[in-house]
C-alpha cells in the first residue's frame, strides 16, 4: 500500500475498471466526500470539441467518422470498437493530450500539496500508466452485471459491449495492480465499500478474497 486514502493527503488517485464496472458513480461518490475529480473520458471529449490540432489529426486518420465536416462520436465508436487497430490508432493520438493532463496534476499536487485528486481512467493498466499514480482503485462485476448495465445505454448493442470489452484487459491480469479493489454488483455496496476505505482503510488487495 502506498498511502492512505484521504481528501487532505495530496494523493493522486487513478480509478479505473472495465466497462459499466461503476466508475462515473464511484468518481461522483468520491466528489462528495471531497476529493478533486477528473474523468478523462470528458476531458478527452472536451479537447475534441475545441483543439483543433486534435480534430485534424482524427479527421485524417479516420474520415469515414466526420458528418457535414465534424466528428460524429457515435460513427467514431463504430468504426473503433470493432477493429482493434483502429482502436490502437486512435488511441495514439489521444495519448499524448492524457499523459499532459495527469502529469499537470501529479505536478499540482506533489509540488503544492493540493487536495487529492481522483482521476477516472478505463485503460489505466492497458496503457501502463500505474507509475503516474500514488494510489489505484480497481472496479470489477460480473460479466452479466456490467452487459445488462451496458445495455440500458443508448446505442449500446450486445455485439458492441463485447467489442470493447474485448478492447480491455481481463481482470485477472491486473487485479494484483490496484491498492484497493471494489466488486460492484449494485450500488448501495459500492457507496458502502468507497466510505469503509476512506474511513476505515478497508478493501485492501492484501485483505480481499477473490
Amino acid at each position: 500500500m502506498r498511502g492512505k486514502l484521504n481528501p487532505r493527503c495530496g494523493y493522486l488517485i487513478g480509478l479505473t475498471g472495465n466497462i459499466c464496472t461503476g466508475k462515473s458513480l464511484a468518481l461522483a461518490t468520491f466528489k462528495k466526500m471531497g476529493f478533486q475529480t477528473i474523468s478523462m473520458d470528458r476531458y478527452v471529449d472536451d479537447i475534441m470539441s475545441i483543439d483543433t490540432s486534435l480534430k485534424n489529426k482524427i479527421a485524417e486518420k479516420f474520415p469515414n467518422s466526420l458528418i457535414n465536416g465534424n466528428i460524429s462520436k457515435k460513427l467514431l465508436g463504430n468504426i473503433v470498437f470493432h477493429n482493434k487497430s483502429a482502436m490502437n490508432d486512435l488511441e495514439k493520438i489521444f495519448t499524448p493530450y492524457a499523459k499532459e493532463k495527469i502529469q499537470q496534476t501529479s505536478n499540482e499536487i506533489h509540488t503544492n500539496r493540493a487536495r487529492s485528486t481522483v482521476v477516472e481512467i478505463p485503460l489505466l493498466f492497458e496503457k501502463k500508466r500505474e507509475q503516474y499514480f500514488d494510489i489505484i482503485i480497481y472496479l470489477f462485476s460480473s460479466t452479466k452485471t456490467m452487459l445488462n448495465r451496458a445495455l440500458k445505454r443508448k446505442n449500446m448493442t450486445e455485439k458492441k459491449f463485447f467489442a470493447i470489452l474485448d478492447n480491455q484487459a481481463h481482470k485477472k491480469e491486473v487485479i494484483h495492480k490496484a491498492d484497493y479493489l471494489i466488486y460492484n454488483e449494485n450500488r448501495h455496496y459500492l457507496l458502502k465499500s468507497i466510505k469503509n476505505i476512506i474511513h476505515h482503510d478497508k478493501f485492501k488487495r492484501s485483505d480481499f478474497r477473490y
